[in-house]
Parts: C-alpha cells; sequence; structure tokens
C-alpha cells in the first residue's frame, strides 16, 4: 500500500530538520526554494515585463507534448500559469501567517551567509510554508526546489 501524502511529508521534514540541524547550506536542503518565494530572484513584476506571454501560458502549453520533463512536475503545477503559481504561493504565506517581512529576511541573511541561515527563522516561516504548499499537491522537485 503506498504512502500517504502526510506520512511521505513527515519523514521528508523530518530529513529536512536533520539536515538542517546539522549546518548544511539551505542549498543543500530545500534546493532553490527561495527563489520561488517574493523578493528573490527576479520578483513577480520582473518576470513580467521581462515576458509576459510566459507569465500567462501554462506550463503544459509550454512543453512539449513528448517533453519528459512533463512526468516528473504535479499536475498541479502543469496546469498553472507561472502567474498562478506566485498566486498560489503568495496566498499559502497568507494562510499560514507568514509575514513578507519574514521571507525577505530569510533570504537576505541566507545571501550574506551563502545559504546556512538562522535555524529557528527557516523552521518558522520555510519549512512551514513548503510543507503546505507539498499537502496542496506539488512535487518536491522540479516544482518548488528545482
Amino acid at each position: 500500500m503506498p504512502k500517504s501524502l502526510e506520512a511521505e511529508l513527515e519523514e521528508e521534514l523530518k530529513t529536512i530538520n536533520e539536515k538542517l540541524n546539522s549546518g548544511k547550506p539551505i542549498v543543500f536542503v530545500l534546493g532553490n526554494f527561495n527563489t520561488r518565494l517574493p523578493g528573490e530572484g527576479k520578483t513577480y513584476e520582473q518576470l513580467r515585463e521581462l515576458n509576459p506571454g510566459y507569465c500567462k501560458t501554462k506550463l503544459s502549453e509550454l512543453l512539449d507534448k513528448d517533453d519528459p520533463r512533463r512526468s516528473i512536475f504535479s499536475a498541479l503545477r502543469l496546469n498553472q500559469t507561472l502567474d498562478e503559481f506566485h498566486e498560489t504561493i503568495d496566498a499559502a504565506i497568507k494562510r499560514l501567517g507568514i509575514s513578507n517581512e519574514d521571507i525577505l529576511e530569510y533570504n537576505k541573511r541566507s545571501r550574506e551567509n551563502k545559504g546556512v541561515v538562522d535555524l529557528e527563522l527557516t523552521k518558522r516561516v520555510i519549512t512551514p510554508l513548503y510543507a503546505e504548499l507539498r499537502r496542496m499537491g506539488y512535487n518536491d522537485y522540479p516544482d518548488l526546489t528545482a
């Protein structure tokens, strides 16, 4: 019998916490998850300016029908535009009561410390958000950590 998502996620979060507690840089734990968050990398607004069509087109329409990457994205992500993906992340942040200031602080510390971030901040802000997005149906890779 396959594991439930909650059981799978519980094991995944346990591994994440073990790696964080060992002092591994976040990039070796959650890849570039932080680049999916507000204020990091290209902002949503910058992405829209650079390529508005890309942000308004479903991922499934951007990938060729025989593109092998189709099988590794979640159905949820495949059927969203980049704008919808970002809106979903923003809604999860709001639903969890996480402040944008905390996310910006996390990203600032991560950059300044070459990926080694404050454990308390990571566990309070980033890990719950990651877990929420996984519960919603996103895959770890490539949806959230590619």
